[in-house]
């Protein structure tokens, strides 16, 4: 008898298309769907459905529908809203984040998708017009846009990784920090927010047994997409 993994099995039950979030090396999760609310609800609260980082807010973004490719979403101002939490247990590289996003305007500066619990400390972000990861150094990936994105970030010091819609942009030094917790929206400090629409984020440890970037992908492509 052939054994098989996690992965390799799900392809071959139900030709590749990856009905459940992977769970191998999966951290932390947020995704619309596990929200019950009516649109123009403030989203103050989102609970991290692999973790304890429950995510919430005093400046809470918008539950909207029909939003990026029809699904709903969590649509954050660009002025004050933010949502965060601090993870119980801190996290070292090499990490894999997964956002599913939208920037609504081409808007040039500094606004950020994605923080820790500290600021400026592992970031996904529009920065002077381009595409930007950051923990403690800058990786750049092209020109920003208005399109529904799959952004795959690996913090991983002088292999750091970043990748649009499962296909590579960019690789090199994005420095070597870590990541205590998530900030959504804003800089975790609440500056430099950002005008995203924003559907689901996922943070896993790259280094567990079974882990598969491209399950995680096809997950999140299947269910969001197309990209």
């Amino acid at each position: 008898m052939t054994d098989f993994t996690g992965g390799e099995w799900r392809s071959l039950v139900d030709g590749s298309v990856v009905s459940d979030i992977p769970d191998s090396g999966l951290k932390h999760i947020v995704e619309i769907t596990d929200l019950s609310l009516s649109d123009g609800d403030p989203i103050t609260a989102w609970g991290d459905g692999a973790g304890s980082a429950d995510l919430s807010s005093s400046d809470a973004p918008t539950y909207k529908t029909g939003g990026l490719n029809n699904n709903p979403v969590a649509r954050f101002d660009g002025s004050s809203n933010w949502m965060g939490a601090a993870f119980g247990t801190a996290l070292s590289q090499p990490i894999e984040v997964f956002v599913v996003g939208q920037k609504r305007s081409a808007t040039a500066g500094n606004r950020y998708l994605l923080d820790g619990a500290s600021s400026a400390q592992t970031v996904i972000r529009s920065y002077q017009g381009n595409w930007n990861t950051y923990a403690g150094s800058d990786l750049d990936d092209g020109a920003e846009n208005t399109d529904p994105h799959l952004w795959m970030t690996r913090f991983d010091g002088g292999s750091s990784i970043i990748e649009v819609d499962q296909s590579q942009t960019a690789s090199g030094n994005a420095g070597t920090q870590g990541m205590d917790g998530w900030t959504l929206g804003a800089r975790a400090d609440r500056g430099a927010n950002g005008d995203f629409d924003v559907c689901a984020v996922a943070v896993y440890d790259p280094t567990a047994n079974e882990y598969s970037r491209s399950d995680v992908q096809t997950y999140l492509a299947n269910k969001y997409g197309p990209f």
